[in-house]
This record gives C-alpha cells, sequence and structure tokens, in this order.
C-alpha cells in the first residue's frame, strides 16, 4: 500500500488539490473532453455541459479535477473563476435560491468577512424576484471585477431540476444560461432525465451531454495500482472489473480491500467487506421510501434483467406504481435500464458489486446461483493469480526463520503438485527458494524432472539439493545395484526391508540409481509391501515417477502389470488411458476410456475423459454422447470447472454450438455452467437476458471460441 494516502471512497471533495491530482488515473478522456468546451466557450453564449453517471463511477471526482485545471492551467486560470456548489443542494427551489447558493459558496472560497456580509445580506430577502436579481448581478459583478467568466459547477442537477424547481422556474434558469456568457454551467446527474430529454421542457437541448461509462480493464488497472502499488494483468483484473462493474467507487472499495489478494481469497473474504462497508450499502435503502425500497430490493433478488411486471410481483406493489418507482430509482442512478425493445424495459441495479452483497448477506434467493457464477469466474480468470500467489510464498520463506518456513514449504509443494502446468511456477520461482538448507526431501524429490525448464544456475543448484538429501542412502543403490549385477536376488528382500523401515517416504528416490536394473527392483519391492494397497499405491507413485522422468516405456510396463492383477479395476483403465493421453497416443487411450466406461459406465470421470480424448483426435460428434453423460455429475463438474469450459469452447469451435448448448442447457450442471451457456448463445447470435456480469464473462468466452476457430484448433 502506498504510504500516507489517504483513501476517500466516497466524498471526494475532502481530498486536498495535490491529493486530487495524485488520484486521478483515469478517466482522463473525459477531463480532455470537458477542458476542450470550456477552452471553446469564448463567445456570447456557452455551451453547456452535463456530466451523466451512476453513483459511484467517479462524477465529483471528475469536475473537481476540471476545477483544479481551471484554476493551474494558466491559459484556463486568465479566464475562467471556478466556483463549485456541494454535492448536494437542498436549499435550492426556485432560480433566485439557486444565485443565493452561488453566492454562498462564492463567501466560503474566498472567506473574507465582506463577503460574508453579502451573502448574511442577501439571505434576509423575502421576495423571490429581487433575491433573483440582486444574487445574479452580485456574482456577474464578481465576473467583471475579476475580468473572468465563472464556471459553475452543480452536482445532482437532475434532482434540482426534477424535484426542487418547478418547470415554469426552469426556464428561467434557461434563459440566464442561455444569454448570459459570463456563467457556465458544467453539472452531474445519475442518468439522463426529462428534464433534459423532452422537447416541452426548459433544459432540452441546452447541455452538451458526456455519459461516464463504466472504466475498462486498463482503467481499473490504473486505480488498482494507485491504491495498491501492486500491477495486474488483464487476466487478473477482468473478473475484478465485472464484480465491480467498472465503477471506480466500488473499484476503490474493493482494492482498498483486496491488495495482494488472489480473486478467490477476495471472494472468499466477501462477507467481511459487506460488514465493513456497511454503512455505505445501508445508505442506499435509508435514502429512499418504503415502497421504493421494497422495489429496489426485488429487484436485488431477482438479480437477473427484469421487467416491471416481474418487479411488481416480487414487490407486491401494482404494476403503475411499480413502474413510477422504477423511473425515479432510474432519475437517481440507483437502477439502469440494461435494455429496452418494443416498449419493454429490463432494469437492473446499478451498483452491482451491491447486488451480489445483497443476495450473500441475505442467504437466499438467487445465492447459490451468484456463487456458481463466482466460482466460475474464479476457474476460468484464476491461473495467474497461482503463479503469482506460489511466487510470492517462495519469496516470503527465503525471509523467514527456518522455524516459521514449514507452513510455506508446504503451500508450495501442495500448489505444484496439484496444477498442471507447474513448470511455469518453478521457472518464475526464485533460485535462493531452492538451495534452503531446510528444504523438504519430498519437495526436492518432486521437482527432479522439472530441472529441464530452469536456467543452467539454479540447474546447478537443485541438483546440489538432489544429492544432498539421497546422501546417506547411496550405500544402499550401490548394495543393490552391485547384488543385482551379480544376480544374487535373495538378499534384496532383507536390504529393501530395512531400507523402507527407516526410509518410508523415500522408496522412489532410491529407484533412480537402478538404471536397468530398476523393473527388477520393483518386482522385489512387491514381495515385501504387505497389502494391496501398498502395492497400489506403490505402482502409482512409481508410474508418476517414471513419466515425469520420460521413461515412458518403463511406466507402460507398469501400467500393463498394474492392468494384469487390477484389470476389474475402472480407475486403473482410465489412468492408463490418462497416460496414452498424455503421450498423445490417442486411439489406445480411447480404448482405455472405453473399457473403464464398460467396467463402471457411470463414471462421470470416465466420461469426460472420453469426450477429452474424442475431440483430440477430431471425433467431435462422437464427443457429444459422453460429454452429456459426464455433465450429469454436478459435483464432477464443479470441481473440474476448466476442463468442461475447454470441452464445450472446443466442440463450439468445430461448428457443435447448437448441440453443445442444448446438453448444456438440459444438464443438471446447467446453473454451474451459467456463464457458458450464455456465451454459446451470444455466439450463435441468440437474444439473450442475464446480468451483466455473466454476459461480461460469456463475451471473453465468446472472444475464446472466435480465437480457436481463427487458429483451427
Amino acid at each position: 500500500m502506498i504510504k500516507n494516502k489517504r483513501i476517500i471512497k466516497y466524498n471526494p471533495s475532502f481530498l486536498s488539490e495535490q491529493e486530487l491530482i495524485e488520484s486521478f488515473v483515469a478517466r482522463y478522456t473525459g477531463l480532455n473532453s470537458i477542458i476542450k468546451v470550456i477552452e471553446e466557450n469564448s463567445g456570447n453564449s456557452n455551451q453547456h455541459l452535463m456530466i451523466i453517471g451512476t453513483r459511484g463511477s467517479g462524477k465529483t471526482t471528475l469536475v473537481l479535477r476540471a476545477a483544479v485545471e481551471a484554476r493551474n492551467n494558466k491559459k484556463l486560470s486568465d479566464k475562467w473563476y471556478p466556483l463549485i456548489f456541494a454535492e448536494e443542494s437542498y436549499q435550492v427551489s426556485s432560480p433566485g435560491e439557486f444565485w443565493l447558493e452561488a453566492v454562498f459558496h462564492l463567501s466560503q472560497q474566498i472567506g473574507t468577512k465582506e463577503w460574508n456580509d453579502t451573502y448574511e445580506e442577501l439571505a434576509k430577502e423575502q421576495d423571490e424576484f429581487r433575491l433573483n436579481e440582486r444574487a445574479l448581478n452580485r456574482l456577474l459583478d464578481f465576473a467583471d471585477e475579476q475580468k473572468k467568466r465563472i464556471l459553475l459547477i452543480v452536482e445532482n442537477f437532475n434532482m434540482l431540476l426534477g424535484e426542487q424547481i418547478s418547470d415554469d422556474d426552469a426556464w428561467k434558469l434557461r434563459h440566464v444560461l442561455q444569454d448570459e456568457p459570463r456563467i457556465m454551467l458544467l453539472a452531474t446527474a445519475t442518468s439522463r432525465f426529462n428534464e433534459i430529454e423532452k422537447s416541452n421542457k426548459a433544459m432540452f437541448e441546452l447541455f452538451k451531454q458526456y455519459e461516464l461509462n463504466p472504466l475498462n480493464n486498463n482503467d481499473c488497472r490504473l486505480i488498482w495500482k494507485s491504491i495498491t502499488s501492486e500491477e495486474l494483468n488483464d487476466e487478473r483484473i477482468r473478473p475484478i472489473k465485472i464484480l465491480t462493474g467498472g465503477n471506480p467507487r466500488l473499484l476503490t472499495i474493493i482494492s482498498s480491500f483486496g491488495a495482494n489478494l488472489s480473486f478467490k481469497e477476495l471472494m472468499q473474504k466477501l462477507i467481511q467487506l459487506v460488514d465493513d462497508h456497511t454503512e455505505y450499502f445501508k445508505s442506499h435503502l435509508d435514502n429512499i421510501s418504503p415502497q421504493e425500497r421494497k422495489v429496489y430490493l426485488a429487484l436485488a433478488e431477482i438479480w437477473d434483467p427484469a421487467i416491471s411486471k416481474e418487479i411488481s410481483k416480487y414487490a407486491r406493489i401494482n404494476i403503475n406504481k411499480t413502474s413510477s418507482i422504477l423511473n425515479r430509482l432510474v432519475a437517481r442512478g440507483a437502477v439502469v435500464v440494461q435494455d429496452q425493445k418494443g416498449g419493454k424495459k429490463w432494469y437492473q441495479l446499478s451498483e452491482r458489486l451491491y447486488n451480489i452483497y445483497y443476495l450473500m448477506r441475505r442467504r437466499g434467493g438467487n445465492l447459490k446461483r451468484v456463487q456458481a457464477v463466482v466460482n466460475f469466474m474464479i476457474n476460468f480468470y484464476e491461473y495467474e493469480d497461482i503463479i503469482n500467489i506460489t511466487k510470492n510464498i517462495a519469496n516470503e520463506v527465503c525471509e523467514l526463520p527456518s522455524e516459521y518456513r514449514i507452513d510455506h514449504f508446504s503451500a508450495y509443494e501442495s500448489i505444484i503438485k496439484q496444477i498442471s502446468n507447474s513448470n511455469i511456477i518453478v521457472k518464475e520461482t526464485a533460485s535462493k527458494f531452492f538451495i534452503l538448507p531446510d528444504i523438504p526431501d519430498s519437495l526436492i524429490n518432486f521437482l527432479k524432472d522439472k530441472l529441464k525448464v530452469v536456467n543452467s544456475t539454479m540447474r546447478d543448484e537443485l541438483k546440489c539439493s538432489i544429492k544432498k538429501m539421497i546422501k546417506e542412502d547411496i550405500r544402499y543403490s550401490k548394495l543393490i545395484n552391485s547384488i543385482l549385477i551379480e544376480g544374487i536376488y535373495k538378499k534384496i528382500e532383507q536390504i529393501y526391508r530395512k531400507f523402507i523401515e527407516s526410509n518410508p517416504n523415500k522408496i522412489n528416490s532410491l529407484l533412480e540409481h537402478f538404471g536397468e536394473n530398476s523393473y527388477e527392483v520393483i518386482l522385489f519391492t512387491l514381495k515385501v509391501l504387505k497389502t494391496s494397497e501398498e502395492q497400489s499405491k506403490f505402482y502409482e507413485k512409481l508410474e508418476q515417477d517414471l513419466r515425469k522422468s520420460e521413461l515412458f516405456r518403463e511406466a507402460e510396463q507398469i501400467h500393463g502389470r498394474t492392468i494384469k492383477h487390477k484389470s476389474e479395476r475402472e480407475i486403473i483403465w482410465r489412468k492408463f488411458g490418462l497416460f496414452l493421453h498424455n503421450l498423445k497416443r490417442c486411439e489406445e487411450a480411447e480404448q482405455a476410456y472405453r473399457k473403464a466406461i464398460e467396467i463402471y459406465p457411470d463414471n462421470s470421470s470416465s466420461q469426460h475423459s472420453l469426450a477429452s480424448i474424442l475431440t483430440a483426435s477430431g471425433k467431435w460428434e462422437e464427443a457429444l454422447e459422453p460429454a452429456k453423460k459426464y455433465l450429469e455429475d454436478s459435483k464432477n463438474v464443479e470441481g473440474t470447472l476448466d476442463s468442461a469450459i475447454d470441452l464445450f469452447i472446443g466442440l463450439t469451435a468445430k461448428g457443435y454450438g447448437k448441440q453443445s448448448l442444448d446438453i448444456l442447457k438440459n444438464s443438471h450442471s446447467s446453473m454451474i455452467l451459467e456463464p457458458l451457456i450464455a456465451a454459446i448463445q451470444l455466439y450463435l447470435g441468440e437474444d439473450i437476458k442475464a446480468p451483466i456480469e455473466i454476459i461480461e464473462i460469456a463475451d471473453d468466452i465468446v472472444n475464446k471460441i472466435n480465437m480457436q476457430v481463427k487458429i483451427g484448433i
């Protein structure tokens, strides 16, 4: 975290000018657009600006940053005097009170007794017409004295016009703004509203409108880095952008909470985050009427985009009243219209993270569906996190005293053993980690086969560590080798018994010293292992070590021997199929998987394996049936989400999108794979209604499908 840096989530006006400049790292396009309009306002009338954006989208920060620019940029400061209203102007209900409020803020900015007395005197005026004339003229006199135009910055202008100032009074304001070149209005609103949209309203076409869209990945990355000093790549920032909806305020909340956490850890701590910011989220509800609250929470409960008829049923309020309330919530920026067709509007809460908070906190409604989507995101976007987390674990352990290292070693070993392409992690791990004197033997033993992926310096260091580990056992390997060469087999059992009793976890590390005689040693080892379970575990560990050492012939012999003794077990055939699959011996792997399914037809893992090998063999249509059976076991699918995603992305890219969609929608795993279903629907050109989070994930999946189509895999 950046030291001494204040993080203001809700009130940017509390920041100093310097803090505001330092914290403004996104929305530069918007700032430049505002500055351009200000610079061009030099004629007999001004172009006024309306900045439109939902709560937390950065409107206040943007206009305050524009005010700083107007003060500090000599080209602007010579011609303009920025005058800033508060975020809410509840005291204003007429044109006279509007100009009086401007005088009040001018007196606050100047800070002299003269201007304070001016405000106090004007505030006593009871006649609206005289107040309007006197307050406005005093502002214009000030502009003449300064030889500058006034840049009047007014927030939540939609509330002023829609709720506080009458239509007739709005026309009076328009006449001043349209005819008076000494005043330019830079206003903000939470949404487009009737007073600027309808042709019979006073402010129609008075403003140039600039809408704040959600932040893109790069802007989200810049904000995250400015708060945490942590650089995130696209794979890491993307789920956070989706979670926050690209809302700067929510991004600030989550980044101040989640620095150095993986996305998975962040989601696990989401409830804590809710509790830490209860007051902010509670303010959503406290500031609206009871009936508005019912409509708002009904929409939160639905989560999907919904029409007013559906919302009215959840809220238990008649549809006409519901529609009226929705319009008010849209005007305030609490709700957005996600889609509109043929007179129908689909609504969603604007602050999507709050919607997820609500469901997770209430533990009802669509909670399971939300959790499924979050779990999908973790599996779809997470891998880069794993690399960074593991590197951090390795770096941290190097700085710890030896008595505190064991948990870090265990975590590192657990990660690299569980993920398929752990070579990347090993390659990016600092070499000093591997030569720590207390690094566990089991970890070094597992790393032996990864020597080829590291640089020469690290390779030498690793070799030294491995030699250190097996130094005490070398006499056994030499002795056994000599016995084997001499053909004296009777002594092996005694030696092995002694070795296994004293070193039960080092059998495989010793085997590498047997060279061409390793297979003979295996046969004798089986004699001293007492149970079939011990033998099975030994076979499995041995096959893994041989395969990792690229001793594929020996590994295949082990599989063959295992099958000979355990041919009735489905898992033996499936593991043999996986072994052949990894060697790209697709036809043989397919036969092994089919044998596994013949033994146990309902095992979804075997069905998935068969579907995968069929796609690898280009037998796309044949893969559909086992893929369908695989999806019936939702627990297995949940545990292998990345594989499921890859399987159906591949099928869709090869032209089987329609069939894949039918299988997915009718399976027991449909909720778990909802973003994937939405993606295939989008790819096929179907019209869908889904929460914006799901749509954004689906867009990324469609990009992957298109990429596979393009490169032909």
